[in-house]
């Protein structure tokens, strides 16, 4: 009987053996693989932040050049009988124009995946007051527009800088949507939602989006738009900032307005948590606050 045990252990011990084998090998694999992955990661990191470089300066500056003399160009074509010719030099500096924005906004989205922003306590009314002063700014454009900030003056916990590019660009977007013959009128209202998170809704009378309106949060959609207006690259950013932050954001239509939807959190992650697990222990039956 000794003996029979014996053998089953020894058995048991080779089993044991063979399978750690085996798992030290995928181990090794594993982490050859992790390594090369790695390197590849930091090659593509790298090579991102030096496409940010190229189109912040190499790109720019040849198009800085470019508008400098096409502007030139327009300046000595005023007053000319060569209609085709300063039809041609303003299509050369408005495309110019266009190539550095979204030059621009690209670099802006690129560096927002290589740098994420850190939180902090914010009030959104503060910033806000800003806003207004785009709206001054409009108004001296012959723009005619009424913004209303109707989101109270509670604090979030989220970039501030994010938030300022989340609002500017609504805005931007709102004006380039207008309608002509209308005044443009922008509300912003808030409220609070379930596990700590605010609800934000920007809403403006615009036109409409026709269809697959979610698309516009696409890189380089633009739905529904000429195509002279916009870069594509603004409602791309504003959901990346949102989603880095883990909130969330979509577009809803109405008959005379549309509206964009994002989340925020209230409150720092660690403080929501032990809001979520205090609530959960008022709740279980026959506990409750002391």
């Amino acid at each position: 009987m000794f003996e029979s045990l014996s053998a089953i252990l020894l058995c048991m011990l080779v089993m044991l053996g063979g399978r750690y084998w085996v798992l030290m090998r995928r181990l090794g694999q594993a982490e050859q693989r992790y390594r090369m992955l790695s390197d590849r990661f930091l090659k593509h990191a790298q090579d991102t932040d030096r496409i940010t470089q190229v189109l912040a300066h190499q790109f720019q500056e040849p198009l800085r050049r470019l508008i400098v003399y096409a502007t030139k160009l327009s300046n000595a074509c005023d007053g000319c009988q060569h209609h085709d010719l300063q039809r041609s030099v303003s299509v050369i500096k408005s495309q110019s124009e266009r190539i550095s924005r979204l030059c621009r906004d690209l670099q802006r989205y690129m560096r927002l995946n290589q740098h994420e922003s850190a939180s902090e306590v914010i009030y959104p009314d503060r910033i806000f007051q800003d806003v207004r002063m785009s709206a001054r700014v409009l108004e001296m454009l012959g723009i005619e527009a009424e913004i209303e900030w109707r989101a109270g003056s509670e604090s979030v916990f989220f970039p501030e800088n994010y938030f300022a590019q989340i609002i500017n660009i609504l805005v931007d977007n709102a004006v380039e949507h207008a309608e002509p013959e209308d005044v443009l009128r922008l509300t912003i209202t808030s409220e609070p939602i379930e596990d700590g998170w605010v609800r934000f809704v920007f809403e403006d009378n615009g036109t409409a989006v026709p269809e697959a309106h979610e698309d516009v949060f696409k890189l380089f959609e633009r739905l529904g738009v000429n195509d002279e207006m916009g870069t594509g690259v603004g409602l791309a950013l504003v959901r990346r900032m949102v989603e880095q932050k883990g909130g969330r954001v979509h577009m809803e239509m109405t008959e005379s307005s549309t509206r964009v939807i994002f989340t925020v959190p209230k409150e720092p992650p660690i403080r929501q948590k032990k809001r979520v697990i205090y609530a959960e222990f008022l709740s279980t039956p026959g506990r409750g606050p002391l």
